[in-house]
């Protein structure tokens, strides 16, 4: 049964219910039972006695989850150097590109370094590229939610539903000019990466030097002069639109106990039951133009938290007013489902490409006609719920109390989707690095709302 199913059958038994109680109490032997009778206030010392029998309550939220770690949109860990255009060189030309070719113009990953440029400048032609965007614009907002709880309560016994729903909470924004590195592993016996391209028409005055900037390392190339440049070009999207969405919901099933009142006229119950908790993230990026012209990739990740639950409830009336404390653990079992689906590279398609390989888009990747994907992973953390709430309360009838709070939740070892994207050729995928399926989350704000005889 769903959330919100759950939660009409919930309201329609409390209108029934508070219907019947409004009905007997037109009889005087009930007279006190009336929803709109007015608040029974005792002077401070006499408070008035625990309730029994059927109780309501809701809450309007006005919460923040925490966002996850900021991740760059990239891989924060390829080092991987692309060609500039060299401007002394023709610029690039068609080319028929065979991966099995060994003449001399187009040997693959050698065993020494091809240099681009001068001895006196190397950086002139070759660059490293770098991550230009990352999730840090994605700030958190505040959303909107609803928290009702159903029971019913006799003496020193009785049970309790709760039910928790949070709007989604979605951030968007559009960058231009957007640098994505790509981890390109060699492909084939000839060592092939994906993202090669034919970078000028034929090489000029090409000088061996091995003594790159800061000890690194370029792409390995065998170049014969007069003859075609073959390396990589930087990933640059015109622009990448990103959106990043997030929801909370649960339900709480609870025995509850309450002993003899305190002898300062305040009362405690104590829970004992189950929990069921859901976080859902979506991570959504869409980026368009560039030598991989258009591409998406979205990746969603579901935590369905399930455990024993218990807790503690202490209440204090003050004549009109009251106070409360309530605090809940869960030992949650998490059981993470992580799935992604996306296309790299949507334009390079072998139709597009022309006959026999050739390239009609300057820097196309050579080797690469795009790829479509779809992963899935499952992990299963211990994920620890803790909650504390803080209330005061307003007798507004007999039945009838007003109420205004705070709520602070703090989850662990939950998977959240930004920070798991294998940003890894051809199919990309799904990593755990840096224990991205094992991130806090805490979720606190506001609440105000109604209750009937609790």
């Amino acid at each position: 049964m769903s959330l919100n199913r759950i939660k009409f059958c919930l309201a329609a038994i409390f209108l029934l219910g508070s219907g019947g109680l409004t009905a007997f109490g037109q009889d005087h032997e009930l007279e006190g039972m009336q929803l709109f009778e007015g608040a029974d206030v005792r002077p401070y010392g006499n408070p008035s006695q625990p309730r029994n029998g059927f109780f309501f309550s809701f809450d309007g939220l006005y919460w923040h989850t925490s966002t996850p770690r900021i991740a760059s949109i990239g891989d924060p860990t390829a080092v991987v150097f692309s060609f500039k255009s060299p401007p002394n060189l023709v610029p690039p030309q068609q080319v028929a590109y065979d991966p099995n070719n060994t003449a001399p113009y187009y040997v693959w990953r050698a065993n020494f370094l091809a240099i681009v440029a001068a001895q006196s400048n190397p950086s002139q032609y070759l660059t490293q590229e770098v991550n230009s965007l990352d999730t840090g614009d994605d700030s958190s907002i505040w959303k909107l939610g609803n928290r009702l709880e159903f029971g019913y309560i006799e003496d020193h016994h009785g049970f309790m539903v709760t039910t928790l729903n949070m709007n989604s909470q979605t951030t968007d924004f559009t960058r231009a000019g957007v640098d994505v590195v790509f981890n390109d592993p060699p492909q084939g016996p000839n060592a092939v990466h994906l993202l090669d391209a034919q970078i000028a028409g034929s090489t000029q005055s090409l000088i061996a030097n091995p003594n790159f900037p800061n000890g690194t390392t370029p792409p390995d190339l065998v170049i014969t002069s007069g003859t075609p440049l073959f390396g990589r070009p930087a990933v640059l999207f015109n622009t990448a639109f990103v959106q990043y969405k997030s929801r909370l919901t649960g339900v709480e099933a609870l025995y509850m106990y309450r002993p003899s009142e305190l002898h300062d006229g305040g009362s405690l119950e104590f829970t004992l039951g189950a929990r069921y908790l859901e976080l859902k993230d979506q991570y959504w990026v869409d980026a368009r133009g560039g030598i991989l012209a258009d591409s998406f990739w979205n990746t969603k990740s579901r935590n369905s938290i399930a455990g024993p639950e218990i807790g503690a409830r202490w209440f204090m009336p003050l004549g009109r007013f009251a106070l409360s404390a309530e605090s809940r653990f869960t030992a949650g079992i998490n059981s993470e489902s992580i799935n992604q689906d996306g296309i790299l590279g949507s334009q390079l398609t072998p139709a597009a490409r022309g006959a026999n390989g050739v390239t009609n888009q300057s820097f196309a990747p050579l080797a690469y006609n795009g790829s479509a994907f779809n992963n899935a992973a499952h992990f299963t953390e211990f994920s620890p719920i803790i909650e504390l709430r803080l209330e005061g309360h307003v007798q507004v009838t007999n039945m009838i109390a007003a109420k205004v709070g705070w709520t602070g939740m703090w989850i662990n070892n939950v998977a959240r989707a930004v920070d798991m994207v294998d940003y890894s050729l051809p199919t990309m995928g799904i990593t755990t690095a840096n224990d991205a399926n094992k991130q806090s989350v805490f979720v606190n704000g506001l609440t105000f709302g109604v209750e009937l005889q609790r």
